[in-house]
């Protein structure tokens, strides 16, 4: 069985995940961003703070091409810019192709998600 380790944190993998998308981005997520991602200053580190709640809560084994629109959807309620609405879901996509290429979801998945 495959493990990722960040800081103290080691998460066994098996074939989906069941961290949460809120535990996932911040706890393993963010950290390989910080001195990788030029957008990690302006923008990747306040992304949760404009996720919803209800996919905050999120399985990684739970998200699905329904959700990931519902959250395209609520991000253009918000009345953010285009622009905005898509750097917010790249976010979002680069955050499971990692997730993909760390074990903690399913090609399937993935596939489904973009």
């Amino acid at each position: 069985m495959t493990e990722i380790t960040t800081r103290e944190k080691s998460v066994p993998v098996t074939n989906e995940s069941t961290l949460s998308f809120e535990v996932y981005f911040r706890d393993y997520y963010l950290p390989w961003c910080r001195k990788r991602q030029v957008y990690y200053e302006t923008m990747k580190k306040y992304f949760l703070n404009v996720v919803p709640d209800w996919f905050k809560q999120l399985k990684l084994n739970q998200i699905s091409t329904k959700e990931s629109e519902m959250l395209q959807s609520y991000f253009m309620e918000k009345d953010y810019t285009i622009a905005t609405v898509n750097r917010y879901f790249k976010i979002f996509l680069a955050s499971m192709t990692k997730a993909y290429e760390w074990d903690l979801i399913s090609e399937q998945r993935l596939k489904a998600i973009r």
